[in-house]
């Protein structure tokens, strides 16, 4: 599938490339330097999301222009950032795992069902040529949505999950439904590409009130 445009994405979670290469984006990987718990410490997870999706945003680098095709250099390009944390039903935001012992903890969680927080930051970006500069911020917003997963990993199938499934390491509360993470999904409230790390019917309905599409 050919869309008018590409997107940008400044982030380097193979989750969310799967997602968009599967949604037949063309897709150019960014760079971004957040630090992210300089950025946020708040205690609501809806909040929390959003803002790490911002400032994720604000830290990502331009493309270099020479990268760019003439309707990019005309037009503008659309820049994405996005960011997850798990909820647990005590209401104890999780963010990806330190280590394989807290990775195990994390997985308990699991069990009893979290909420994960999915937020995408969405901008047009504009280059102007004469001056060499890049007008960010055009058309700024920032989006979140929330689903719920119950994946049934007992302790003795914990091992396993981790060691067949290594992303679970890379991702908030060890919580990845996609490949074999979905043998031990057990009920699924909500989107699922939000479990997996981008809302994608809330990108493609933001993407289409910006003109993405035409």
């Amino acid at each position: 599938m050919n869309y008018p445009n590409r997107l940008f994405i400044a982030s380097s979670s193979t989750s969310r490339h799967m997602l968009l290469r599967d949604a037949g984006f063309d897709f150019v990987v960014l760079s971004q330097d957040c630090d992210e718990h300089a950025c946020s410490n708040s205690p609501n997870a809806c909040i929390l999301v959003q803002e790490l999706a911002r400032a994720k945003m604000n830290h990502t680098q331009t493309p270099l222009p020479e990268l760019l095709s003439e309707h990019e250099l005309a037009n503008g390009i659309f820049v994405i950032t996005a960011d997850s944390v798990v909820e647990d039903c005590n209401g104890n935001i999780h963010g990806k795992p330190i280590d394989h012992a807290d990775a195990l903890k994390k997985i308990a969680n699991l069990r009893t069902g979290v909420h994960v927080h999915t937020a995408f930051c969405l901008e047009k970006w504009l280059f102007d040529e004469q001056n060499n500069i890049w007008t960010k911020g055009v058309e700024s917003i920032v989006v979140h949505d929330k689903a719920f997963c119950v994946m049934d990993i007992s302790p003795e199938w914990a091992e396993w999950y981790l060691k067949h499934h290594s992303i679970a390491y890379r991702c908030a509360g060890a919580m990845a439904v996609e490949g074999i993470g979905g043998l031990f999904g057990k009920r699924i409230e909500g989107s699922c590409s939000t479990l997996i790390g981008l809302p994608l019917c809330a990108l493609r309905e933001q993407l289409a009130v910006r003109g993405f599409f035409e």
